[in-house]
């Protein structure tokens, strides 16, 4: 397998600024509640710069398959070959802004983003575009300043959808993948531990998160809202915490907040032999058979994370599947809604 990636000038250009026929190794990771970033090694080359837009193809017997779409985000050059750290367009919504202060009431997630995007759009000759068929009324207030790629995430969050973007355009729904549980595109990722290698998939490895939380005290501006889920209390600890929410309804996000985080959230992590029609976001049947009791499990799985390396002509993919989608509790997460936190305080 060869990799080919090509860069143009910025985002939306369709002239090749250079196209290069080696890429020497490449590391792909998604995460659903964040963005794709790619790490390549190249050779040094022409003339590169930062925010170039950039495309990774993979060559199989003459046919170019795309696998990834983005910018450069930083890159290191040496004598011998450049290595590029480069990132999905979604991660650009942290930099397009709330150009005034809104409010909206009893308005649809469409209405309230489509506004803000023409505001930015209109300002600074950008041509970003919303997909959203949920029609869900809510009320909220935006500060100038705000940036949208957290406004789409906590509104998005409240309406239990997910979202994406593809170029310039922001999808968000239900499920950003495809569902592969049943009929012409069903998929079903098998481990027998009694015959390994008849399987779909290797050993899985199960990790729980400490996201549970099952008393939450929501505040805004100006009020404070506790719920508790007394279930999740008596079958665990008594786990709280303290939540900020901009101004709005602060009682339903304080219980679609709780509702996210009173289940314990576990991930399997293993690697897929068969990776033709499987992607991040999408729906499958996960089957662990003649392992523990820990292990077994027979049932519907999101594929919340997809990490693909290209080593030695070899593709590696590993999985990260939930029963639901899981906000994993890294270092970068903690970092990010720390950040958002102060800017709630701030702004």
């Amino acid at each position: 397998m060869e990799l080919v990636i090509k860069t143009y000038q910025n985002q939306f250009s369709t002239t090749i600024k250079k196209q290069i026929q080696q890429v020497d190794s490449a590391v792909l990771n998604f995460d659903i509640n964040n963005y794709w970033e790619a790490d390549l090694i190249i050779p040094v080359i022409e003339w590169i710069e930062k925010f170039d837009k950039i495309e990774l193809y993979e060559v199989i017997e003459k046919s170019d398959n795309l696998v990834f779409t983005g910018y450069i985000y930083d890159f290191e050059i040496s004598t011998t070959d450049i290595k590029l750290f480069c990132r999905s367009t979604k991660e650009l919504l942290n930099y397009k802004l709330v150009l005034s202060d809104k409010s909206y009431t009893s308005k649809t997630i469409t209405h309230i983003i489509e506004d803000l995007l023409n505001d930015w759009n209109t300002a600074y000759w950008d041509s970003w575009t919303f997909f959203c068929n949920d029609t869900t009324t809510i009320t909220k207030d935006f500060k100038t300043g705000d940036n949208l790629h957290d406004i789409i995430e906590e509104i998005s969050w409240l309406l239990w959808l997910v979202w994406d973007v593809t170029e310039s355009q922001i999808i968000v729904k239900e499920t950003i993948g495809e569902d592969r549980t049943t009929g012409i595109n069903y998929k079903a990722l098998i481990f027998n531990w009694k015959s390994p290698s008849d399987s779909d998939i290797s050993e899985p490895v199960l990790t729980s998160f400490p996201t549970l939380r099952n008393i939450v005290i929501g505040i805004d501006s100006t009020t404070k809202s506790t719920k508790w889920d007394s279930t999740s209390i008596t079958n665990f600890w008594a786990l709280g915490e303290m939540k900020r929410f901009r101004d709005g309804d602060l009682a339903t996000q304080t219980q679609e907040y709780l509702d996210s985080r009173k289940v314990e959230q576990k991930i399997f992590k293993f690697e897929v032999y068969d990776t033709q029609n499987i992607n991040a976001g999408d729906k499958v049947k996960l089957i662990i058979e003649e392992a523990n009791d820990y292990l077994n499990f027979d049932w519907t799985a999101i594929i919340n994370t997809q990490r693909i390396e290209y080593l030695n002509r070899d593709k590696i993919v590993t999985l990260g599947v939930s029963s639901i989608y899981v906000y994993q509790d890294t270092i970068k997460n903690r970092l990010k809604q720390l950040d958002k936190n102060i800017k709630l305080l701030t702004v």
